[in-house]
């Protein structure tokens, strides 16, 4: 990278929203600016009214929901056009459908889709439409919205540039919804060790879970499991 290039990150969250696609925007952005790149954006959205705020090098653009879905899409996609020149580049770290009608409005956009997981079978599950496990998901029949949801996002993943994801099994499932291989690349999450540390602590901890509680995650079982064991979740 070199001091003239320009990147964009896009994620459908970024703080105070909680969850690890806000977190990575906030602090690859931070990351970006250590390393000299002179022209950072952010666009999320928020729960808010619609603020930019500016930071030395960094824009963050936050879109209000409060919009309507059509409204809000539209400031997005203008914004994405009218932020990048052939040169720059695009990290989607989510809002999959408006980089990629983005894309189609101006081909010369160039992006890299950050995939966290499988977005179809998460928010099937968060509006009740399914029950199925990730894996059963996959070869399951989708509901109408999930079917059209899933044509959209992988198509968004099909004209990226290159794919990144954080394992094996997501990127088999890539492979699966029609992506090039050679356009995947697996990169395994991390943990930073200069903020987290192992600490002395007072009380002993058997098992500790950090995330949100959502039921994908399966937060039930590893209860059971510690109560079956006699074990202390934290």
């Amino acid at each position: 990278m070199n001091q003239t290039e320009s990147i964009t990150i896009l994620s459908g969250i970024y703080p105070p929203d909680m969850g690890g696609p806000a977190r990575f925007a906030l602090t690859f952005s931070g990351w970006l600016q250590q390393q000299n790149i002179q022209d950072i954006h952010v666009i999320s959205y928020t729960n808010d009214n619609k603020t930019i705020n500016k930071i030395k090098n960094i824009t963050v653009s936050l879109v209000s929901r409060k919009y309507r879905l059509l409204k809000r899409y539209t400031i997005v996609i203008c914004q994405i056009i009218s932020i990048n020149s052939n040169n720059n580049l695009v990290l989607a770290n989510g809002m999959f459908l408006e980089v990629l009608i983005a894309k189609i409005l101006k081909p010369k956009i160039k992006y890299v889709a950050k995939v966290p997981g499988d977005i179809v079978w998460e928010r099937s599950r968060n509006m009740g439409r399914t029950h199925l496990s990730i894996n059963d998901f996959q070869k399951s029949r989708l509901h109408i919205r999930d079917y059209v949801q899933r044509i959209f996002f992988t198509l968004s993943l099909r004209m990226a540039y290159k794919v990144i994801v954080p394992s094996i099994e997501l990127s088999e499932m890539c492979i699966y919804w029609g992506v090039n291989p050679n356009k995947i690349t697996v990169i395994g999450n991390a943990v930073d060790e200069n903020h987290f540390k192992p600490l002395d602590l007072n009380k002993e901890i058997d098992i500790l879970f950090v995330g949100r509680l959502v039921s994908w995650k399966n937060i039930d079982t590893l209860i059971k499991v510690a109560q079956d064991l006699q074990m202390k979740l934290d």
